[in-house]
């Protein structure tokens, strides 16, 4: 990849910034498009910084090719590791006549847009939560409740729902509702948000007015049961070339803030191989259109039996995914494998590096999904540490020295206002920790956790 010039929409988390020093030391040139100056951890990585917003393709563009033009730079790949890059990136590729990572941008926006992908479920066959549309009532007449019975019967749609925003990743404003009441009042603040979140735009670049979309929409879906998993893949030209399975720690209800994870997956092989269908399915909808890397997100409901597509996330997974990944994967870099798959170049090779001896089964152009399940050397256990109570951090201390601590981030620093949901749904810090066995990763990681440091001065 040396001397290979990559534009980069938007930095993304400073969890990404080891991922960009590794790109780096490849050789691979960065050109970053940012609307502020990168954080200090991010110093050192890119070669290239214009400074604009990226939500506005049509304006990004000329003022993009005019930079380009002014460093003698010639781009091989404009691509993004980042939630609300990876549309704009997608466009700009497009026009400027280079692929499109992972998906073209329609077939990416209904990717992205929550209501489209489950629409496109439901007709391909391919198993996802029942769903409908919230509006809001156009005249203050209109009984609220009312217009919710009204709206959740027309769907076929039971308690317990989760409601969350159609566009976008994440668990932002997402809250599982038991009765028509709590619908009605989470709704209403999903609204008054939807007016002054500073994620908004970002949401909203995705939409397409002349389909009706101009807003962001509350998105109902019924509520599937059993465990929650992140399949982290590699799919090149519609091929799955590398899966890794995770599990979810369960969530604290009514949010679903990620509370962490252990990589891989301790569920059985039948579960495992009824989430890699799921995900084959998906490719297949696609076909040579999907290249690059997906977060794909997804449920095994044991009752039912099924899994289920949650959603679907057009990129790296964030924070810990990495790590974790690098960890159990003889040092897997799937950003690599991004960057690989927009340069044209296989990602094949980059496994027969590690995986000699899985040669002639990624080397196939038919294999399967399950085909792309490689051994891991070890387990890892994560978790994500949010604020007990709202007020000022005063203090936090990750406890370096503990047992088994691979990796940590810290995304808040002394002085800063936290809160926990609904108010803010940001966490203070999370940590990796690694062992032989499943059980000795989660033990390792719940006592980093109970030794986690916080410190917040109340709220006056």
């Amino acid at each position: 990849m040396e001397g290979k010039v990559v534009v980069l929409l938007r930095t993304s988390s400073v969890a990404r910034a080891p991922i960009y020093k590794h790109l780096r030391e490849t050789g691979v040139i960065f050109v970053v498009v940012h609307p502020v100056r990168p954080a200090d951890a991010f110093d050192g990585v890119f070669h290239y910084h214009l400074q604009h917003d990226t939500n506005d393709v049509d304006t990004l563009e000329p003022i993009l090719r005019r930079f380009l033009t002014q460093h003698e730079l010639l781009p091989d790949a404009i691509i993004s590791f980042d939630e609300y890059g990876i549309y704009p990136a997608a466009v700009l590729s497009q026009r400027m006549g280079y692929r499109p990572i992972p998906l073209p941008p329609e077939k990416l926006r209904r990717t992205c847009v929550k209501s489209f992908l489950r629409e496109d479920c439901a007709r391909e066959g391919i198993a996802s939560p029942k769903v409908g549309v919230l509006t809001r009532p156009q005249t203050a007449s209109v009984e609220l409740v009312v217009h919710i019975q009204e709206t959740l019967k027309a769907a076929g749609v039971t308690f317990p729902l989760v409601l969350k925003p159609s566009p976008g990743a994440g668990s932002i404003l997402a809250k599982l509702c038991y009765g028509l009441e709590d619908v009605r009042d989470h709704a209403l603040l999903m609204w008054d948000a939807f007016a002054s979140h500073s994620d908004m735009k970002h949401l909203t670049a995705v939409l397409n007015p002349a389909e009706g979309m101009e807003r962001v929409e509350i998105l109902f879906e019924e509520y599937i049961g059993g465990q929650e998993v992140d399949l982290d893949c590699c799919v090149e030209n519609g091929n799955v070339v590398f899966c890794s399975i995770s599990d979810n720690f369960e969530v604290r209800p009514p949010y679903f803030l990620e509370e962490g994870g252990l990589c891989p997956t301790a569920l059985p092989m039948y579960e495992q191989r009824e989430l890699m269908r799921l995900l084959d399915k998906f490719v297949v909808i696609h076909g040579k259109d999907l290249h690059g890397v997906l977060h794909f997100e997804a449920k095994y409901d044991f009752e039912r039996r099924q899994a289920y597509v949650i959603e679907v996330n057009c990129r790296l997974g964030s924070a810990e995914t990495n790590s974790m990944l690098r960890t159990c994967y003889r040092g897997l870099q799937l950003g690599e494998s991004l960057v690989r798959c927009a340069l044209g170049l296989s990602v094949r090779e980059q496994l027969f590096l590690l995986y000699p001896e899985k040669l002639e089964e990624v080397g196939s152009n038919e294999n399967e999904a399950k085909d792309a399940l490689f051994p891991p050397s070890c387990y890892c256990a994560s978790v994500n540490i949010y604020p007990f109570h709202e007020g000022s951090l005063v203090r936090l201390e990750v406890p370096v020295s503990g047992k088994g601590l691979v990796d940590y981030g810290v995304a808040a620093v002394p002085g800063a206002l936290v809160a926990p949901p609904p108010n803010s749904f940001t966490f203070l810090a999370w940590m990796v920790a690694q062992g032989t066995t499943a059980e000795e990763a989660t033990m390792a990681i719940a006592h980093l956790r109970e030794n986690f440091v916080q410190e917040i001065s109340v709220a006056q």
